[in-house]
């Protein structure tokens, strides 16, 4: 039964797993995003049902600007409807930009 719910919990949480690919610089910064469901697994997308998760994405935005040059909002777009009563904005991987993104986190 435990191997069952494991296994069922890996799955739903796919979009939380980090790219094993993830330059060095850029790693943190990638595990910040799948912490906020919207890693690599998931091809950088937020996984449906998420609100909040749009809002951690942009949290990630500003906390590794600094150290990953992939923490750039050129590769991103906001997502109306998400902000918080702080005025926190909800983010997203530019669609038209998502290969350029994940070349960018892998140092391509």
């Amino acid at each position: 039964m435990v191997l069952v719910t494991v296994i069922a919990i890996l799955v739903y949480n796919q979009g939380s797993l980090p790219n094993p690919n993830a330059k060095e610089a850029c790693k943190a910064f990638d595990s910040c995003l799948a912490a906020a469901n919207a890693g690599y697994s998931n091809n950088y997308k937020v996984k449906p049902g998420c609100g909040s998760c749009y809002r951690g994405v942009g949290t990630c935005i500003q906390k590794h600007a600094s150290t990953c040059n992939c923490a750039d909002m050129q590769y991103f777009i906001e997502k109306k409807g998400f902000d918080d009563k702080d005025g926190n904005k909800g983010y997203e991987v530019n669609p038209d930009k998502a290969v350029a993104f994940r070349k960018c986190i892998e140092g391509g």
